[in-house]
């Protein structure tokens, strides 16, 4: 596990079905932790941000979800430092094996509300990590617009990433776990 360090730690790491999108992870100088979701389609950045923070003055609503994107950004660099790497180091048994798990799990981010992530385990054995951003409204009866989503997808078959698949399959726990005992938003 990352050291909770008080320094900035920045990890990349893409999907196995779109180079165009990745994920960067940072640690900030607080301990917090930054999901930033690019897209580089079209020549033209769009960026998405989730943040998770320590316990104190930021929020620190998910301390389960934060341990978790400790170990996720710790996998991430693992997948990167040998990119080779044999699937066969992620069993996707385990999965089935998980049968508390949800195909869902959503963990909204603790600077705002309308800020959130989104796990979807597939059928096939592919993970899908999701950011949302909405806009939130001022108007007594109408809901909060989409104003971004992006999206990472994980094969399960000749996917670069087991160690990232893995802990993805951890962050779902820690994200169940901070939802039953510390719920937040709808």
């Amino acid at each position: 596990m990352i050291k909770k360090e008080r320094r900035i730690s920045l990890d990349m790491i893409i999907g196995d079905k779109n180079p165009e999108i990745g994920l960067r992870m940072e640690i900030q100088n607080d301990g917090d932790v930054v999901f930033w979701f690019y897209d580089y389609g079209d020549n033209f950045l769009k960026d998405l941000r989730v943040e998770f923070c320590t316990t104190g003055p930021g929020g620190g609503k998910s301390p389960n979800t934060l341990d978790a994107s400790y170990n996720l950004l710790e996998a991430i660099r693992k997948d990167n430092k040998d990119i080779s790497m044999q699937l066969s180091l992620f069993n996707f048994d385990e999965l089935k094996n998980l049968k508390s798990l949800k195909p869902f799990h959503k963990r909204i981010g603790d600077m705002s509300p309308h800020d959130y992530i989104q796990i979807l385990l597939q059928k096939d054995g592919d993970i899908v990590l999701t950011g949302f951003n909405f806009k939130p409204s001022y108007k007594k009866d109408e809901k909060p617009k989409l104003k971004s989503k992006m999206s990472l997808e994980f094969s399960a078959s000749g996917g670069q990433s087991p160690h990232t698949k893995k802990a993805l399959l951890n962050l779902c726990l820690a994200i169940q776990k901070d939802n039953n005992e510390n719920p937040i938003g709808k």
